[in-house]
């Protein structure tokens, strides 16, 4: 410790708490990301050739098709995007890091891709065109006033004859 009143060891040893506290997140963030992906492309292979319900909710083979090819997506992408990011600005990466590019990209890409083509619409179940709409019931026209009683007469043989 210094012996100057600065407070630049405060500020040193607070932005060292901040990014170990920063560090500790990503760590769990992307361990909670790995079970989530492990999980979820379980589910997503038992689904694969026919409907699987859950909790109320079917996922069918178009959905769990796409969340697995989403994720190899990711899994491509993310290493290759980390590869170019190092070779532009010459950065080394180590060898042990590569994994976990690998399976943080198919983490990434299989959950972020597959919430956002959720969002975008991509599974939504188009109407049935057999289903029928319900019926709206009408409401009977108000009845309008009652129209002004003339008295009534018979015609006559004569009535273009007679003079009024």
């Amino acid at each position: 410790m210094s012996n100057r009143n600065d407070g630049s060891s405060e500020f040193a040893m607070t932005a060292g708490i901040i990014a170990a506290s920063a560090i500790l997140l990503i760590f769990v963030f992307y361990i909670v990301g790995l079970i989530l992906a492990i999980v979820f492309t379980v589910i997503a292979i038992c689904a694969w050739n026919r409907p699987l319900s859950l909790a109320g909710h079917v996922l069918t083979p178009k959905e769990a098709r796409f969340f697995v090819h989403a994720g190899m997506a990711g899994a491509c992408a993310v290493p290759v995007l980390v590869w170019f990011v190092c070779a532009v600005f010459a950065l080394p990466v180590r060898e042990d890091m590569w994994l976990h590019f690998f399976f943080g990209g198919y983490a990434l890409g299989s959950i972020v891709l597959t919430k956002l083509a959720d969002d975008a619409g991509l599974f939504a179940v188009p109407p049935s065109e057999d289903v029928v709409a319900p019926a709206v019931a009408i409401a009977p026209p108000a009845p309008s006033a009652p129209p002004q009683a003339t008295p009534f007469r018979y015609a006559r043989w004569d009535d273009e004859e007679r003079p009024s």
